[in-house]
């Protein structure tokens, strides 16, 4: 039941997730270009691809379709939750960009691993942090097995 209530909330929470994308990654560059301003690093982020806010969304659904946990804890899971992987999301950004900035000193071969290692880390952190901050925050209460529900006491 909890896979299909979180596909519900899911499909429910992508349309607006999916248009405040463009307002939330321009706010994820300039912070970002902010931080690395401020350690003498000066960029200009013209193109950024990638699928934030969706994991914020995914989150979310986590969160709502879990039933076992009290609804206060739930709720604390995503007052703590989203803030924590918008912050994430935003070290991840600052770290690619500065490990992007020491490519140039680098050889060719070292250069193309180091490109294949980020890009698969940048891609997959954030997918691999959302279930796992949900797990830390709700899992105790979602996860138990035979643990009673709400709906059947």
């Amino acid at each position: 039941m909890w896979l299909l209530r979180f596909f519900g909330w899911a499909t429910l929470l992508a349309p607006p997730f999916y248009l405040a994308m463009p307002y939330y990654q321009r706010m994820l560059v300039q912070a970002a270009e902010w931080m690395l301003f401020q350690v003498g690093i000066k960029v200009a982020i013209r193109h950024l691809q990638l699928y934030e806010p969706f994991n914020l969304g995914i989150f979310t659904a986590m969160c709502l379709a879990s039933t076992r946990a009290p609804l206060t804890t739930r709720v604390r899971a995503l007052i703590v939750g989203m803030p924590t992987l918008a912050v994430l999301g935003l070290l991840l950004l600052v770290a690619v960009i500065g490990i992007y900035g020491t490519l140039r000193v680098q050889p060719p071969a070292l250069q193309a691993l180091i490109l294949k290692v980020v890009s698969a880390s940048f891609e997959a952190i954030p997918w691999v942090s959302t279930p796992l901050l949900w797990i830390l925050l709700l899992g105790s209460w979602e996860l138990r097995v035979g643990a009673p529900t709400p709906h059947s006491r």
